[in-house]
């Protein structure tokens, strides 16, 4: 009896799902990505302020990369908007705003990472979906050196965001963290 309750509810949520997205979407598939972030360029330096025990915030630095993936809807121009309080001997931890956009619509997400006192960088970001991508979401993880080119891996699929995730508009990415 159990197992049959659990089947419908499985069922249930499916059709929920598949009914929430536009029906073009519908006609690509969901599935695994893999690519690669490269050639990041700085457009704006931000503002950079030190504090005590060798640590620095820098605000509203933005980026431009190029994204490449094994799945066209995800491949394009990348811009960022990077933010990261740092310690000297520690790390630092990262978060900002980030958008995916190519000639059939863009993605909007918001980001955040941790650094190892090494550089090695892991980035976990969740996007939304806009124009032909419209009710589709994509999460990705991204890792590497943070001032090198970063491996990707993510999934895409017609389905809103988990109800825990809040994209933080660009306006509002501004450093919470105080030193």
């Amino acid at each position: 009896m159990r197992s049959s309750k659990v089947m419908t509810l499985v069922a249930g949520t499916a059709l929920v799902l598949a009914m929430a997205a536009p029906a073009a979407a519908q006609a690509e598939p969901a599935g695994a990505v893999n690519g690669t972030i490269d050639g990041c360029l700085t457009i704006t330096q931000g503002t950079t302020t030190t504090g005590p025990a060798a640590s620095a915030v820098t605000i509203n630095q933005v980026w431009e990369c190029e994204g490449k993936t094994d799945d066209e809807r995800l491949n394009g121009k990348v811009n960022l908007i990077y933010n990261v309080a740092g310690w000297t001997d520690v790390g630092a931890v990262q978060w900002g705003w980030a958008r995916i956009e190519n000639e059939n619509g863009y993605w909007e997400g918001s980001w955040s990472a941790n650094v190892q006192e090494g550089g090695e960088q892991v980035i976990l970001a969740w996007y939304k979906g806009f124009g032909d991508y419209d009710g589709w979401s994509y999460v990705e993880t991204q890792y590497g050196d943070y001032q090198e080119s970063r491996e990707t891996f993510g999934i895409v699929y017609a389905a809103g965001l988990p109800p825990n995730i809040v994209l933080v508009p660009p306006e509002e990415t501004e450093a919470p963290l105080a030193l």
